[in-house]
């Protein structure tokens, strides 16, 4: 029965040196599982036995079961399964793990570092808060103007029209002439007092002339009306 299984895996816990690691091969896995299993029926599992139990399911090619215990599990360690997911190439069920417990960067790194769906990750980074855009920016922009030139060049516009400290800029400008505005907004924006900075942009577009071109001159035109 199972009871008496837990029984006896506890004895090789408590009383014998074991390491239940050694369960993960072909001809025992079947039986750790099923304590595993157990464990966390009982709630008497901890981080370890959950982090086995996930290696028992994706060893064993079990997606039906895997995908039930992450999205059923309550005391799930998202981190370690996130992990433990993407290790063994689960990546839409680590991606679903990242996405459901608001894992921001795990998810677009997922996105675009395994999945290669780099439209998925665009569109993911456009509903976050504007601190988290400009992070993910920062870590993958390079990656998404290579393969997405076209509509990150309309996002990093539209970010950079967002920007708190910049839209103060072009509040102030509005009451100067022409030219100093624009110099302030430069002078400002290239600044190292603001903690956003336009010129973080241009190296994300190497071998991107024509949409930097586009990019910048929108940037000018923006700050001058």
């Amino acid at each position: 029965t199972i009871d008496f299984c837990i029984f006896i895996f506890t004895l090789c816990f408590t009383y014998i040196s074991f390491s239940p690691r050694k369960f993960l091969d072909a001809r025992r896995i079947h039986n750790l599982t099923q304590y595993l299993e157990a464990l966390h029926e009982k709630g008497e599992a901890n981080q370890e036995h959950t982090t086995l139990l996930l290696n028992c399911y994706t060893k064993l090619k079990n997606v039906n079961k895997l995908e039930t215990f992450i999205r059923t599990e309550g005391q799930l360690n998202f981190d370690v399964a996130i992990k433990v997911c993407r290790q063994a190439g689960y990546y839409d069920e680590a991606a679903y793990l990242a996405k459901k417990y608001e894992q921001y960067d795990w998810y677009v790194h997922i996105q675009i570092e395994d999945k290669q769906q780099y439209e998925t990750a665009l569109e993911y980074i456009l509903e976050l808060p504007f601190d988290k855009q400009k992070e993910n920016v920062k870590a993958f922009g390079k990656q998404l103007i290579d393969h997405l030139p076209k509509e990150m060049t309309t996002f990093l516009k539209q970010l950079t029209k967002n920007d708190p400290y910049l839209v103060r800029i072009r509040s102030l400008s509005l009451y100067l002439p022409l030219s100093f505005s624009l110099f302030l907004f430069l002078s400002l924006s290239l600044s190292l007092s603001l903690p956003y900075k336009v010129e973080t942009f241009i190296p994300l577009f190497v071998n991107k002339s024509e949409f930097l071109i586009d990019f910048l001159e929108t940037v000018i035109e923006d700050n001058a009306t």
